[in-house]
């Protein structure tokens, strides 16, 4: 089953760079099959294969934020800073897809896929809260999550509208949910700022 898995994630590492031009699609993963000397057919490995591609998009941007959030240590304080420029940094993680990403973004709500789509954002927001410091264990852990899931998809779709010069548009709209959500403040008071 390794064998199998290992060439899953080869055909969908390689059809990654085929979505900028074919989209989520069956085209982009019997291309990425070629591209690892597989048969077009390949994509019959892959049930639901273009939800597959895209969850295989997000759980490597999920673990490329994790690795840049590594590189920064984990704080012994709530760092506010660090949860801004960790969400800029994983939405700049689709830009290369900005074209194609609504169709990532209809795959992933389609009611079979909610539920992982669902896990794959709890488990990013889980590593931005950790990373910049949050140990909190009482009712305001999921009120936190809640609040970031909320900023982080709103600005994921300002992302696919912004037509400005390296998405500024998205940036600020993105620092306006923080200051509307009051989160600065909240976690202010709670390590005593």
């Amino acid at each position: 089953e390794d064998e199998v898995d290992s060439l899953k994630y080869n055909l969908l590492h390689h059809s990654l760079k085929h979505v900028i031009k074919h989209g989520w699609s069956k085209e982009a993963i019997s291309l990425g099959a070629s591209d690892c000397q597989m048969s077009p057919m390949a994509h019959g490995l892959l049930k639901n294969g273009e939800f597959i591609l895209v969850d295989h998009f997000y759980k490597s941007a999920n673990e490329e934020l994790r690795d840049y959030l590594q590189q920064r240590n984990k704080k012994l304080y709530v760092d506010l800073s660090l949860i801004v420029y960790a969400l800029k940094f994983r939405l700049q993680l689709i830009t290369p897809y900005i074209h194609v990403w609504p169709e990532a973004m209809a795959l992933m709500s389609r009611p079979f896929n909610a539920s992982r789509s669902v896990r794959n954002l709890a488990e990013m927001l889980d590593d931005v809260w950790w990373y910049a410091g949050d140990v909190s264990t009482d009712f305001s852990w999921y009120t936190k999550r809640a609040t970031l899931a909320c900023i982080y998809k709103s600005s994921e779709l300002s992302l696919i509208t912004d037509r400005s010069p390296n998405f500024e548009e998205t940036w600020m709209f993105m620092e306006r949910r923080f200051l509307d959500a009051n989160l600065f403040t909240k976690c202010s008071k709670q390590v005593g700022w």
